[in-house]
């Protein structure tokens, strides 16, 4: 006769229902975020959920693999590489992409499709300052955006445990969280819902409208955008810190070795290249030949090379034309074109052995520089508190005598508040010409206030005072004694 516990029974019917009891409430909590999610997140021009499902819907083998930022998906075109290469070809990019980000989608990449060659952009903006310590709380949306739209897995699973200190993890399991702030906002809630029910949303389609050119995901992780970097884009207001001895932060280099050693273990063919950015961009930051130095020797302990085309030779790779940018960091569909076609040449003589390094490419940045076409870059407008900028003297009439007047007393008194002061920093690769501007404020009505009737102001830069008046402040720049304007500033006070 079997004697049964009855204890042991009882204990086995609580722990089961206490088992099932904690599945329930999982079922519930996770049931309930998905719906805040939803609610909450408005993602309807996500361009990481359009080229996830592109990829996890793809039947075609992937053979070269792209990754990094946004200047991967606007400045490399898979059409044109494919067509020069005869390969199938995938932008796996997304905004701001960091390494550690890389890592995990490389991982992910060669877990879904037999990869031959990966090409890994080393942009500077993603590896060096506040971008390249991307575990810090305000970077960690640039990791989000891939780890919103991976599938579940293992993979996914380490990527999301090791892209942030533990204590804010919560915020990357719980993307609702995220967005607290929006709880009471109704009316916002309303339309996120509105647009996620839309036949575009279902669709995957995103796109973005830039001064009035609208741009569109295509296919194979591409960027299709028309807008050209014309009409005073070329400038800053903020001075960026200058780069460093060694640029690229630990977290970044650590995690580019972990690319180059995965490659290299699965025998996977590893080129480390950057994107072409407006010489005005990689200028700005002082010594561009530190970050690319740097970048080199790295890539040296792995008997690699790294090629940077913004040290390319304008008879081959010809961008002086800010009409071939989105904007001052990224390449719009006509300069991907020319660059891709570039790009896929330079590689297939490479390995044809019927061009050189030493045939596209000069050994510094500064020596490309020296070599360009003499030019504006851009400019730098610095509004600078508490100084008495140099009133302008060419203006004539009664508004540049007050001017004159205004800046002989100072920023104090009855005078205090009228003006504005700028430092206006022209980036620039001349030789021995300086640089002249223009400068004037226009209002609603489409009067003009003229400053200075195309002044010599030095290489290096000037201080100038504009009234603090309702209206938009023009600065035109050009090296003396042409006739046409390089660059320009539009800046609404």
């Amino acid at each position: 006769m079997r004697r049964v516990s009855l204890f042991t029974s009882n204990f086995r019917k609580k722990a089961v229902g206490r088992a099932l009891g904690a599945f329930l409430f999982l079922c519930l909590f996770f049931g309930i975020e998905k719906c805040m999610e939803f609610a909450l997140i408005n993602d309807t021009n996500e361009w990481s959920r359009a080229m996830f499902h592109d990829f996890y819907t793809r039947q075609e083998n992937i053979d070269l693999l792209f990754l990094g930022s946004s200047h991967v998906y606007c400045g490399m075109d898979p059409a044109v590489l494919k067509e020069k290469t005869g390969k199938s070809c995938f932008n796996m990019a997304t905004p701001a992409q960091p390494l550690n980000g890389s890592y995990y989608l490389l991982k992910e990449a060669v877990t879904y499709h037999d990869v031959s060659h990966v090409y890994l952009e080393l942009y500077f903006g993603q590896s060096t300052g506040e971008e390249g310590r991307f575990k810090e709380a305000g970077q960690l949306p640039r990791n989000w955006r891939n780890t919103n739209y991976m599938k579940p897995s293992f993979r996914k699973l380490s990527y999301m445990l090791t892209m942030s200190d533990p204590s804010l993890a919560y915020m990357t399991f719980l993307p609702a969280r995220r967005y607290t702030a929006d709880f009471f906002e109704p009316e916002k809630i309303k339309e996120t819902i509105r647009q996620k029910r839309t036949e575009n949303y279902r669709n995957y389609y995103v796109e973005n409208v830039l001064n009035g050119v609208t741009e569109t995901y295509v296919k194979d992780g591409f960027y299709y955008s028309g807008h050209k970097a014309e009409g005073g884009v070329l400038y800053d207001t903020v001075r960026p810190e200058p780069f460093p001895e060694n640029p690229m932060t630990k977290e970044a280099e650590t995690y580019l070795r972990k690319i180059i050693e995965f490659c290299q273990k699965r025998n996977i063919g590893l080129t480390l290249y950057c994107v072409p950015v407006t010489d005005y961009q990689a200028s700005l930051y002082g010594d561009y030949d530190r970050y690319v130095s740097q970048v080199k020797e790295i890539a040296k302990e792995y008997e690699l090379f790294f090629y940077d085309f913004n040290l390319c030779k304008e008879g081959v790779l010809d961008l002086t034309d800010d009409a071939l940018f989105r904007d001052k960091g990224h390449l719009n569909v006509y300069g991907a074109e020319v660059f891709s076609v570039c790009f896929a040449e330079f590689f297939k003589g490479l390995e044809e052995g019927t061009v050189t390094y030493e045939d596209y490419f000069y050994p510094s940045y500064q020596e490309k520089l020296s070599h360009s076409k003499e030019r504006i870059l851009g400019l730098l407008v610095e509004k600078r508190e508490g100084t008495k900028g140099e009133a302008l003297k060419d203006t004539g009439g009664e508004t540049g005598k007050e001017a004159d007047r205004e800046a002989e007393k100072g920023t104090g008194g009855e005078t205090e508040g009228k003006w504005l002061d700028y430092r206006i920093t022209p980036i620039h690769n001349l030789k021995d010409r300086e640089v002249e501007y223009l400068i004037y404020m226009q209002d609603e009505q489409g009067e003009k206030q003229i400053f200075a009737d195309w002044t010599g102001g030095g290489r290096d830069g000037f201080d100038v005072r504009i009234p603090r008046e309702s209206g938009t402040v023009f600065i035109e720049a050009r090296p003396k004694g042409e006739t046409e304007t390089t660059n320009f500033v539009q800046i609404a006070q």
